[in-house]
């Protein structure tokens, strides 16, 4: 090949790779293929120095092809329509002397600028078009956070950005072409097009054939899409989209559905609850629901809005036993019998979270269940935090009340040293030891296993300085 580039007063360079073991393992997996099905697992590079991009890479193109046999259906034409990250590179896979499959990568130098150091090359290498699809692309991910998605479903939908390596090109109605990831549906693409009103469409015609929403699109399919705006959308249809974009539209698209109908079932219930002579107030709300038994007030809000509720019914029953709401009303809720006064909530049952271990009069906070139920972390749980950013509409205000003591396991690791362990046993001395002995690790360590009841977590993080102030103590690990 190079023989020939050089014969033909092309200005170029070349390199070679051979594709890891773990990365041959890995395209394996993803594609579900086996060994003779990765083409790639040798590759050259050729860099073009060039100003006609498109021309040049195209010329080679031919002179590689008429020097090997090619493979008919492995060619990428990224150049053409260059990916959304903008990489842009022209692949071909070619037999060679010794009857292996070699790729081989076409591009110029400001291509190979782009795909080895980033999007930032742009700014040396100016392409308006490859400007124009990152920007787009930056504008999906930034519309996350414009409406107010939670932070692991942007994280989720950020994964999902980054991932989706290979592309494909549909063509609109229009004659225009449309990039969108490999495994995007007819959904992505109707939401590409005409933005939220896209959630409308009804099917689309691919390829002259009628398709439904959750229709997957390949590569080259032409693409008309049918709008119904009259389609009550389900929320079911988020499972069915791979853009962020179309994630975060479809989300935006419920959120405020859902906010509406809250509305709706705010203004009927105020109307009926003044009628019966009662306020509308949070504590109203709780007890009514828990009456009714519905999961969540939004639940009972929206139920009203659709008038699925017989709420006239409801309230005179509900009215009837109003002396004993109104009483609760003053004072929050709380169950003597429990280790913790929760404000707001009807609540069952409550429990500790095994991730944390809450210890009495830590800083906590409650999450409601399902099941009617209240698990308690504590305010620096790392499981927490996630809870806190996917449910923030279940977070109780939780507190401490008449907790109990509670038992805690400890590993104590530390050099051999004939002082070490009589200093431990000195720092134990003021408090509830329910367990202790001593364990060899190896030659040179050994450990100390103790559980000790504590009143509360200010008595624990007390032995915990303790025994680290120990020379030769190395780490205290708490179970």
């Amino acid at each position: 090949i190079e023989k020939a580039l050089t014969e033909q007063g092309f200005k170029f360079r070349t390199s070679k790779r051979a594709k890891s073991i773990y990365s041959i393992y890995n395209k394996m997996q993803k594609k579900k293929i086996c060994l003779e099905q990765v083409y790639d697992k040798t590759a050259i590079r050729i860099i073009l120095d060039t100003q006609q991009e498109k021309i040049t890479c195209w010329q080679v193109y031919g002179i590689v092809t008429s020097l090997y046999t090619p493979h008919n259906k492995r060619k990428k034409d990224w150049i053409s329509n260059p990916k959304s990250n903008g990489y842009e590179s022209l692949h071909i896979t070619v037999l060679n002397q010794n009857k292996e499959w070699v790729e081989v990568q076409i591009r110029t130098e400001r291509m190979d600028a782009i795909a080895t150091h980033g999007i930032a090359a742009h700014w040396k290498y100016k392409s308006e078009k490859l400007i124009a699809n990152f920007t787009s692309w930056l504008q999906d991910i930034s519309h996350l956070a414009v409406v107010g998605a939670d932070t692991m479903s942007m994280m989720d939908q950020l994964e999902i950005g980054f991932s989706t390596i290979d592309e494909i090109a549909i063509m609109l109605p229009n004659g225009q072409d449309m990039q969108l990831p490999k495994g995007a549906t007819v959904l992505d693409c109707a939401i590409q097009q005409f933005g939220a009103k896209g959630i409308y469409v009804n099917y689309a015609f691919v390829n002259q054939e009628l398709a439904p929403i959750h229709h997957v699109l390949k590569q080259h399919d032409k693409v008309r899409i049918e709008l119904d705006p009259k389609k009550d959308p389900n929320p079911n249809i988020i499972n069915i989209v791979v853009t962020p974009k179309a994630s975060s539209i479809v989300q935006e698209f419920f959120r405020d559905k859902q906010q509406q109908e809250v509305a709706t079932g705010e203004k009927r219930l105020k109307k009926v609850l003044k009628e019966h002579n009662l306020p509308y107030n949070d504590a109203i709300l709780e007890y009514l629901r828990d009456f009714i038994d519905e999961k969540t007030i939004t639940n009972l809000l929206v139920n009203i809005a659709h008038e699925k509720t017989n709420l006239n019914d409801i309230i005179m029953k509900f009215s009837k036993t109003m002396a004993q709401y109104n009483h609760a009303e003053k004072k929050p809720f709380f169950d003597k019998r429990k280790v913790f006064l929760v404000k707001k909530t009807n609540a069952k049952e409550y429990e500790l979270a095994s991730c944390c271990k809450p210890i009495a009069n830590q800083a906590i906070f409650g999450v409601m269940l399902g099941n009617r139920k209240i698990r308690i972390h504590t305010v620096h749980c790392k499981v927490g935090e996630n809870v806190l950013s996917r449910y923030g509409g279940r977070i109780v205000e939780t507190q401490w009340y008449n907790p109990p003591a509670v038992e805690v396991a400890f590993f104590v690791k530390f050099l051999q040293n004939k002082n070490v362990p009589p200093a431990i046993l000195d720092a134990l001395i003021p408090f509830e030891v329910q367990s202790f002995y001593f364990s060899q690790r190896d030659e040179h360590a050994a450990q100390a296993n103790i559980s000790v009841i504590f009143k509360d977590h200010k008595e624990m993080e007390a032995l915990i300085e303790r025994l680290k102030n120990i020379g030769g103590v190395k780490e205290v690990v708490k179970d």
